[in-house]
């Protein structure tokens, strides 16, 4: 499986055979907005899931609203659901792993006054919110 950001900003999904012969290929993504892919991991179910941030264009048209983005495909590589989490300042997922339980732990940054905080969600396998917790310290994480 190969997980990438198009240059039009989609999510593309690439799955092989053993070979490198294509199986299929789907893209993921709206127009209004920007989709970046930074991981991808296969579940305990079979299914695929993206981690990575999701970017719109503020109504001014000069700035750009940066929110963490987890995305869940079938074995298929049809969207199951997607889920964004943020605040005011941009927010990115980088990571993920699945916890014996089914739930989704996932790594990611945040921004506080242009320095990139640590972050850490929990998640069930519908995505839902369990719980998260940003890591503090001095400077950048």
């Amino acid at each position: 499986m190969i997980c990438a950001t198009s240059r039009i900003g989609d999510i593309h999904l690439i799955k092989t055979d053993i070979n490198g012969r294509l199986l299929w290929e789907k893209i993921y993504g709206k127009s209004d907005r920007e989709e970046v892919a930074n991981n991808l991991m296969l579940s305990d179910a079979g299914e695929y899931i993206v981690v990575g941030n999701l970017k719109i264009l503020e109504k001014d048209g000069k700035k750009y609203i940066i929110d963490a983005l987890l995305v869940k495909f079938d074995e298929n590589g049809d969207k199951v659901w997607d889920v964004v989490f943020g605040e005011k300042d941009d927010d990115e997922f980088n990571d993920i792993i699945q916890a014996r339980n089914g739930d989704f732990i996932i790594a990611g940054t945040f921004d506080v006054s242009g320095l990139s905080k640590g972050v850490i969600y929990r998640v069930d396998k519908n995505g839902r919110l369990i719980w998260n917790k940003k890591l503090s310290g001095e400077g950048p994480v």
